[in-house]
């Protein structure tokens, strides 16, 4: 490419008019934040159901065993405890978020489900008449998208950090039954 030509693309970007906001765009994004959020729901879901696995493995190890030593007794209680840890990171991840701490508590998301109940509570033709004038504004359309846009990128990332912590619990929690097996298998021969 040679100078001349760069400058004239440069020029030409910069004669160029701005693209209107396009709010399909943005619904697309909202949609793909809100993806990410189902899929940590998912991934703890799967792990809590995991986790009652595991505790009934534990259970069933521990219950009538009758050569109980110190050993045993630690890898018990370790087991549990990285079990209940697993069970309340699912609980965390699984927790639905409704306030946002980013926002002014008086601003209006006028596509938020809490928003709306908090600000439109018993007014329901004046929300009407709200969103009429938000969907026949692109521009605020999208202002209020990028506000929920923000509000789930952010939810999304918590719950993803938890659930990412809580697999790791899990996954510990199966190397600690996988020892306590190994300890019942051999003390039975």
């Amino acid at each position: 490419m040679t100078r001349k030509s760069l400058r004239r693309r440069r020029a030409a970007a910069l004669t160029a008019p701005s693209p209107q906001p396009n709010p399909d765009q943005a619904w697309k994004l909202l949609g793909l934040i809100n993806e990410w959020i189902r899929h940590s729901d998912a991934k703890a879901a799967v792990t809590l159901a995991f986790s009652g696995v595991l505790g009934t493995m534990i259970f069933n190890l521990v219950n009538g065993f009758e050569h109980r030593t110190p050993l045993f007794g630690g890898l018990v209680v370790l087991a549990s405890l990285l079990l209940v840890a697993t069970v309340s990171l699912c609980a965390w991840t699984l927790t639905p978020r409704v306030n946002d701490k980013d926002a002014d508590p008086q601003d209006i998301n006028r596509i938020f489900f809490a928003s709306i109940t908090r600000h439109f509570e018993g007014a329901r033709p004046r929300f009407q008449g709200v969103l009429n004038e938000l969907t026949a504004n692109p521009g605020e359309l999208i202002n209020d998208l990028a506000d929920q846009i923000h509000a789930n990128a952010k939810i999304s990332t918590i719950k993803a950090k938890y659930v990412k912590w809580a697999i790791r619990a899990a996954l510990a929690t199966s190397a600690a039954v996988a020892c306590l097996a190994v300890l019942v298998g051999l003390s039975n021969f």
